[in-house]
């Protein structure tokens, strides 16, 4: 069995290597490996943001870990009956222990001025491995996504398994490998096999059989695999206090605070489905005593009414009614639109303006492979420079703007600044950021080494801060 992520080299795969011959305009070959490398494993901290603005830190710290004692409790119990177990270390020290984010940034900058509203209303958990795991059981073949959530702390749902040994039964261990999508040619969902899976795979861990194997084609949803032996332990927080927190990754949660909100401003997302950022924008306007949620809303557009939806359905969950949203084309917000129940759009019209742009997603982590193609990067770089000159136009004097990506794609982040910042030399500025914890911007690209200064890459090779590739910029109009 050829099990690619046991080998020392394993690496993010790129389909089309014409992005890899890309991104070493920009890269060193050894940067650029370093980065593949850190994509296929899980971020190094779940960010767990607070979304009910009535609640206070010290509340949802307690709820919490009302959560997790149990899950603890249980944990030490199987350590301490499994002390002879000679994978032990696989599953031991699973204690679920919640940080703020001073306990993430203060041995990396002591200088960093942290805003007391983001130590408010943020907490972590570390996440922990790579666990050596041994492939010892019968073998169950899942899909891509399905491995990567597993990553992500996910249990196997039966939707996403492609096949397995014949005589698996429920209650037994199995052990758990995806099939690469290059290597899906001609398979067959439902495969069946005795001995070992001779394609090439990538091992996730180990877990319990909750069905048997002829069911699983049968079974629309619900658990197929508990997974017991992971790699990386994450924590389980899928509808864990729902109506009081959200999982957001630390670098989304960073740009909102860039804006430095106020509780009179004008506020503006371009592109806000699914609603996080949107969401925390409101919830911070909310914590000003001042601030008068009928008077000043917050506006959120996004192309479909189906993704305007799910922000107002994340809105609705944490009592948040200070948003509204517009199903729009954020390309188009300064054309007329006809109707007098359209919202109509004019110059200079917002103090601050977020713009999360719609990228090539080249940052999100896990991910074992990439399967873009260099004319969609080229493409998507084009139409977030449109969507910089619009928000350029909405943007008050004296305003600002973040712009922000989840990619590593320097066509999409620094050259991009750059763009703007030559369409309007006198009346643009790039600015400092705060906190900034990240990497500065790659010198490589045509944006000035004192402007490369400026930005914020969150560079997944980071092992420090071990977050998605992410992209922030902070400009003022003057």
């Amino acid at each position: 069995m050829n099990i690619i992520n046991l080998k020392d080299d394993f690496k993010m795969i790129f389909q089309d290597e014409n992005i890899e011959k890309h991104l070493l305009k920009y890269y060193i070959p050894e940067h650029l490996d370093r980065i593949q490398k850190s994509l296929i494993a899980p971020n190094l901290y779940t960010s767990i943001r607070i979304g009910d603005y009535k609640l206070t830190r010290e509340q949802v710290y307690n709820n919490l870990n009302d959560h997790f004692n149990p899950l603890n409790s249980n944990n030490n119990n199987n350590n301490n009956n499994n002390n002879n177990n000679n994978n032990n270390n696989t599953n031991n020290n699973n204690d679920y222990k919640l940080i703020t984010i001073n306990d993430i940034i203060n041995d990396k900058q002591n200088h960093v001025n942290v805003q007391h509203s983001l130590f408010r209303n943020t907490l972590f958990i570390k996440t922990k491995g790579p666990f050596k795991i041994e492939p010892k059981y019968q073998q169950v073949l899942v899909d891509l996504k399905c491995g990567e959530a597993v990553y992500r702390g996910s249990n196997i749902f039966a939707p996403g398994i492609l096949g397995s040994n014949n005589f698996i039964k429920r209650g037994e261990m199995v052990s758990v490998f995806v099939v690469l999508p290059q290597h899906m040619k001609g398979f067959t969902k439902g495969l069946c096999f005795t001995g070992e899976y001779q394609g090439e795979t990538i091992f996730i861990g180990n877990g319990i059989c909750k069905l048997d194997r002829s069911e699983f084609n049968n079974t629309p949803k619900g658990l197929a695999i508990e997974m017991t032996e992971r790699i990386y332990i994450a924590p389980p927080l899928n509808d864990v206090l729902e109506d009081q927190v959200y999982i957001q990754h630390l670098p989304s949660i960073l740009t909102v605070y860039q804006l430095d909100l106020k509780p009179n401003d004008r506020v503006l997302d371009m592109c806000a489905s699914p609603g996080g950022k949107t969401t925390l924008i409101a919830m911070i306007l909310k914590q000003f005593p001042e601030y008068k949620s009928s008077e000043n809303p917050v506006i959120a557009i996004d192309k479909k009414k189906v993704k305007t939806a799910k922000i107002q359905d994340l809105a609705k969950r944490f009592s948040l009614d200070n948003i509204q949203t517009f199903a729009r084309d954020s390309a188009q917000l300064l054309k007329p639109v006809e109707g007098q129940q359209q919202q109509q759009f004019h110059k200079e019209q917002f103090d601050k303006i977020l713009l999360d742009a719609p990228c090539s997603c080249l940052g999100n982590k896990p991910n074992f492979v990439e399967s873009s193609l260099l004319k969609d990067l080229e493409n998507t770089a084009s139409f977030q420079r449109r969507l910089l000159m619009v928000a350029y136009d909405l943007l008050k004097v004296g305003g600002t703007l973040v712009y922000s990506t989840c990619t590593i794609n320097p066509e999409e982040n620094e050259e991009n600044v750059s763009y703007i910042l030559k369409q309007y030399p006198s009346s643009l500025k790039l600015v400092r950021q705060s906190p900034h914890i990240a990497n500065e911007g790659l010198t490589t690209t045509s944006l000035s080494e004192d402007n490369a200064k400026l930005v914020q890459r969150f560079d997944p090779s980071n092992e420090s801060l071990g977050t998605i590739g992410f992209f922030i910029s902070k400009f003022i109009k003057y």
